[in-house]
């Protein structure tokens, strides 16, 4: 199955490349987040092809998304601690149409001809996206970026072969976000508290 799907050769070069683990196949992937397009039924999903192992002294992990109606490739790293959910969402053809949080308007002229903001607050969205992430970010191409819980996302639909160059780059941006973020600002946001278990 997973023969089909854009970037196989690509995710596995780099795996190969960088000594990290590849998986053909790695289900806690596919339910590890709750927003589009990790929302469809538990079952009809399917993380293939995926690589993770460290990147710039960073946890980083790619794989395939393969869902009933579209396949995806997902970036992620592990920030140091959760944060509140966070979206860099695109004006036109964003993978989650209705993301989580306060609007904002991008405070670079440039990021918000093509994005918009979605944050818990402006203090948070002003934090992710400082200086050396906007310009990261303008450089790249569209995708949708997003913090979920711990990780630093980046999604886009597989519509194209993605080369390793192609891959790298995406890394290298969200390393970029993750080493601008203050370590301060992970406890200005405790974490939830759960629901008690019965």
């Amino acid at each position: 199955m997973t023969d089909d799907v854009y970037t196989v050769a690509s995710l596995r070069n780099l795996a190969l490349e960088h000594g990290w683990h590849y998986r053909e196949d790695e289900p806690s992937f596919a339910d590890r987040w709750g927003a589009p397009p990790f929302d469809t039924w538990r079952g009809s999903k399917r993380a293939a092809d995926v690589v993770s192992g460290s990147y710039r002294d960073h946890a980083v992990a790619l794989f395939c998304l393969m869902t009933h109606d579209e396949n995806y490739l997902v970036a992620s790293l592990a920030l140091t601690s959760r944060l509140p959910r966070f979206a860099l969402v695109p004006l036109e053809g964003a993978v989650d149409a209705d993301p989580f949080g306060l609007a904002f308007e991008a405070e670079d002229p440039g990021l918000a001809k093509t994005y918009e903001v979605y944050a818990i607050d402006a203090d948070l969205a002003a934090t992710v996206l400082h200086i050396d992430a906007v310009n990261a970010l303008r450089g790249h191409r569209q995708m949708d970026w997003r913090i979920e819980g711990r990780d630093l996302l980046a999604i886009e639909p597989l519509g194209r072969e993605f080369s390793e160059e192609d891959l790298t780059a995406t890394l290298d941006v969200l390393v970029t976000v993750a080493n601008g973020i203050p370590s301060g600002i992970y406890s200005r946001y405790p974490a939830p508290i759960a629901y008690p278990a019965a």
